[in-house]
């Protein structure tokens, strides 16, 4: 409910607001999961003892 004009949000904002709401919850999940996805190469490219090439 609205505070400053006392009155119920109409079906579509509603609905708005939902999709936004699952808009940022799937774009937070989305970005977590390729970060888990990412960190074995990640491990494997800053752990690996075989490239003696590379420098960090």
């Amino acid at each position: 409910m609205d505070l400053k004009t006392n009155k119920k949000p109409t079906k579509q904002q509603e609905k708005a607001r939902a999709r936004k709401k699952r808009y940022l919850n799937n774009k937070r999940n989305k970005k977590i999961k390729l970060d888990i996805d990412s960190l074995p190469e990640k491990f494997v490219a800053k752990c690996s003892t075989e490239n003696p090439d590379s420098e960090d």
